[in-house]
């Protein structure tokens, strides 16, 4: 937990397994009973596990530089009305991908990730009421973002 200030009051942030930030007013914390249960050793090293779609390693390249790799699943369902029909269509395929973020400044961060998908869809045919298999597709991606947070 890091106190700081934002404006004129005290504030406590608290970093979460996700590396999310809480920000809790210390007022709030003085009325109210709590616990520690846990603290991070500083570990240049993280690794996330969301089943059954997530598994991502990260590492501290640098005070401000911090690298990871990744792979993701994905599947979506959809109904599409067509010709007074309901018809499912479907995505399933995954991704490997790699991802870069620094930190230009306390409230600046710049994250890129590149990687490779590969996709298959199941979709409403033009007549008849079916559905049509897709064969698997691969795609290379690229993503670019600029993160400002106070």
């Amino acid at each position: 937990m890091l106190p700081f200030f934002f404006g004129r009051s005290v504030y406590t942030a608290i970093e979460t397994r996700n590396w999310e930030t809480v920000v809790i007013p210390n007022s709030q914390l003085m009325k109210s009973r709590f616990a520690i249960l846990g603290q991070r050793e500083g570990s240049p090293l993280r690794f996330d596990v969301f089943l059954p779609r997530h598994v991502r390693a990260e590492y501290e390249l640098g005070p401000r530089l911090r690298g990871a790799l990744g792979i993701e699943v994905v599947g979506n369902t959809w109904i599409v009305h067509a010709a007074g029909t309901e018809l499912r269509a479907r995505r399933a395929g995954g991704a490997i991908f790699g991802e870069l973020q620094l930190a230009a400044s306390e409230l600046v961060r710049v994250e890129a990730r590149a990687g490779v998908s590969v996709d298959r869809y199941t979709l409403p045919a033009m007549a008849g009421g079916t559905t049509v298999d897709q064969p698997l597709r691969a795609a290379a991606f690229a993503q670019l973002a600029v993160i400002v947070a106070p």
